[in-house]
């Protein structure tokens, strides 16, 4: 959330942000791919698969606002 929050900070109004990553919808169940990937992200860099719930929220905790999932 801090390197968010920076990243909000420095931005000029009205910038955007784009973030590549996967997301699990809210109310579906994990496959078993994104349950391994899950838990290489873990032993690798400590990280975890986010559900677009729990993006939602990290990004508006930095000051920005989800608008968009593709």
């Amino acid at each position: 959330m801090a390197l968010l929050s920076r990243c909000h900070q420095a931005m000029q109004p009205r910038g955007k942000v784009l973030l590549v990553e996967r997301v699990i919808l809210t109310g579906s169940t994990p496959q078993v791919l994104v349950l391994e990937s899950d838990v290489q992200m873990l032993v690798w860099a400590g990280g975890k698969e986010r559900t677009d719930a729990e993006y939602r929220a990290l990004l508006n905790a930095s000051g920005f606002e989800l608008t968009r999932l593709m």
